[in-house]
């Protein structure tokens, strides 16, 4: 799940979200808590580095060797 204010209060009941935030410590009001000043400098970082980022997402090779 995105890790969006918008969707913050809903990350603890989707089961793979939920186990993520609990394997890499996770402040649950992580967004809410932000004064207006961090908040803003964390839309720039993201900002930032999804300028880097395909549009379209990272390349598939769909001739790749599916190996569990």
């Amino acid at each position: 799940m995105p890790d969006v204010l918008v969707l913050e209060a809903a990350r603890e009941l989707d089961p793979t979200t939920a186990q993520y935030d609990k394997d890499n410590p996770r402040d649950s009001h992580f967004w809410r808590n932000m004064s207006d000043e961090q908040f803003k400098k964390a839309l720039k970082k993201i900002n930032k580095r999804q300028r880097k980022e395909p549009l379209t997402g990272n390349p598939v090779d769909i001739f790749e060797v599916y190996k569990p």
